[in-house]
């Protein structure tokens, strides 16, 4: 079958794309590896989103989900490897090649990796890029975040429910979060914020994360939480 198009990814972007496609009478059809809804599943709380005063990202991207469900839109759950371009575009998968008149790339975004020594290695043994995915690792532990944005902020937040404490490292000399989000941090005894901070080295003992060297100092912490923005995720091109 050569489908109309093809969309790439099953995030807000995909799901918003889909709906607009199978409205248009297009014969659509969505390849998506990942959890649907993309990212926003890993925000705890959702405040700025049109028609919802606050809503959980996981409940958000449910309704999302289930939007799409109500259009009996094909849905391929396996991964891109490769596009061939041409009058009919070949997406290729590991099991599959699907044909298309035109391509949709939604394929989202990932996080930004400091470049540190080790960071690899210690990915889900003591660093992380998403605190509502992994905060409970860390009950009653001292975790560490490092960014300025939205993100870091409400990881910080989030963790702070969590942790015993919490140190957010700035790496300029301001935030860039809603000033709404950086309100809160002052009702929090157990958040320590350090502005012109940054980690150039994670302490390792015994296999694991007791600790980040700063251009401030040593800090011993339990786990570290990365929040430095994000990239797009095309490798496929």
């Amino acid at each position: 079958m050569i489908y109309d198009v093809l969309i790439i990814g099953l995030g807000a972007a995909g799901i918003s794309a889909s709906i607009y496609a199978k409205r248009s009478g297009l014969n659509v059809a969505v390849i998506n590896l990942s959890v649907p809804g993309g990212i926003i599943n890993e925000s705890s709380i959702v405040e700025n989103y049109p028609g919802f005063k606050s809503i959980s990202g996981m409940d958000l991207a449910f309704n999302f989900f289930d939007h799409f469900n109500s259009l009996d839109i094909p849905l391929y759950n396996e991964e891109v490897i490769d596009i061939k371009n041409g009058n009919i575009k070949k997406v290729i998968t590991k099991n599959n090649v699907y044909e298309a008149k035109k391509v949709i790339i939604c394929s989202g975004r990932k996080p930004r990796k400091l470049g540190l020594d080790n960071e690899e290695k210690f990915i889900g043994r003591g660093i992380s890029y998403c605190a509502l995915c992994d905060g409970n690792l860390y009950k009653d532990k001292v975790t560490l975040v490092v960014g300025g944005g939205n993100s870091a902020l409400e990881s910080v937040l989030y963790l702070s429910k969590i942790c015993k404490k919490v140190y957010l490292f700035v790496r300029r000399d301001k935030m860039v979060a809603d000033k709404s989000l950086i309100d809160q941090l002052d009702d929090k005894d157990n958040i320590e914020v350090l502005m012109n901070t940054s980690v150039s080295e994670i302490i390792v003992n015994d296999d694991k994360i007791t600790g980040v060297i700063s251009n401030n100092g040593e800090y011993s912490v339990d786990g570290l939480f990365i929040n430095v923005g994000y990239e797009p995720s095309i490798s496929i091109l």
